[in-house]
């Protein structure tokens, strides 16, 4: 029998990514009640882009891409060889790791596109499914509750 999380795994590490997991698409119900509330409650007053709909959708993989019974979840470190040693001086600041790179967004995005297309290479569609192509790509933020996933895997 063929280990697909392993082949999974594998690809990821492949293209360069520090984790990998696979698990259901089953909907995120306990994490969508809870950044509802937030929003209800004005919590997350100031950011126009943090909407109920954002919220419904990125709870519910299968109304991302219909069909999906599994999510992958792919993970980077920020963490690099010039991240600063010892402790931030009083009344200073630091910057954010993931600050310090590349902007995220493209280098997940670049890796997962390149992740998809070793998966094809290794098992034809319809295994993989989605969108216009044999694999949908959904980086990190955009739309998936990324948090959700990673604490499922």
């Amino acid at each position: 029998m063929i280990d697909l999380k392993a082949i999974v795994t594998a690809q990821a590490r492949a293209c360069g990514f520090d984790l990998a997991g696979v698990t259901s698409a089953d909907d995120f119900d306990a994490d969508r009640d809870a950044a509802l509330e937030r929003i209800r409650e004005g919590r997350m007053d100031g950011l126009p882009w943090y909407t109920e709909l954002r919220v419904t959708r990125g709870t519910s993989p299968s109304e991302l891409l219909p069909g999906a019974r599994s999510v992958i979840c792919l993970g980077l470190s920020y963490l690099g060889d010039d991240w600063p040693e010892g402790d931030v001086p009083p009344q200073s600041g630091r910057v954010a790791r993931y600050a310090w790179v590349r902007d995220y967004h493209r280098v997940m995005k670049r890796r997962m596109r390149e992740f998809v297309r070793g998966l094809e290479r290794e098992f034809p569609p319809p295994l993989i499914l989605g969108g216009d192509t044999a694999g949908e790509v959904v980086a990190a933020g955009a739309s998936v509750s990324s948090l959700s996933v990673g604490d499922r895997v």
